[in-house]
């Protein structure tokens, strides 16, 4: 096609988060990956929650593939959320999950959250026992899954949610997330959360 066909154009789902939609030039891209990234209870979980409210209240479908087991009906349903039109999954191991994403992207649902990267099992690590070595088993399965779910992905909007872990020893603190960098190269939005302070009650 041509570079001004109307295939070609980024439609994009409103998160109805003003700051964040202004900066995001009109909210999630569709048919592309978004990486959110923070530390622990940055509110990773809580913004793709919200991203799925604001996908619901569109008419719109959404899959939640909860593969760190945290998925809380109650909180959920304070958010706003509607439990019964969110199809959750709790898949086995690292590779059933991102089948899952790959085959709901290519349904066309309209958002797909996978919380999170970090959490994820290979099945042949998860039938082995704690003192056998697995080095860059997560970053490849990771790096293979972005490569099949870029391919199929017309119109979703595919959320990765990693955790920030921190490199130990030495003077510098380095940051480093869990499956690879082929999750930077593969995200058009790379957002990470960062947590403010405590709010006391005194």
């Amino acid at each position: 096609v041509l570079g001004d066909d109307d295939s070609l154009i980024v439609n994009k789902i409103p998160l109805d988060i003003p700051v964040l939609d202004v900066i995001l030039d009109g909210g999630l891209p569709r048919g592309r990956s978004i990486l959110v990234i923070g530390d622990f209870m940055a509110g990773k979980t809580f913004f793709c929650l919200k991203a799925i409210k604001s996908v619901q209240e569109r008419g719109l479908v959404a899959v939640y593939i909860d593969f760190e087991r945290t998925f809380h009906q109650e909180w959920s349903k304070l958010l706003g959320l509607e439990l019964s039109n969110l199809m959750v999954s709790r898949p086995s191991c690292g590779e059933e999950a991102w089948d899952l994403a790959i085959e709901a992207a290519k349904l066309g649902v309209d958002i797909i959250v996978l919380d999170s990267v970090a959490s994820l099992v290979s099945f042949s690590e998860s039938k082995e026992d704690m003192d056998h070595q697995f080095i860059g088993v997560l970053a490849r399965m990771c790096g293979k899954g972005l490569r099949k779910i870029t391919e199929v992905n017309e119109k979703s909007v595919f959320i990765m949610v990693n955790q920030i872990r921190h490199g130990i020893g030495g003077p510098i603190v380095t940051e480093a997330l869990p499956g690879g960098k082929a999750q930077k190269f593969y995200s058009s939005i790379i957002l990470k959360l960062i947590r403010g302070p405590w709010i006391k009650n005194e």
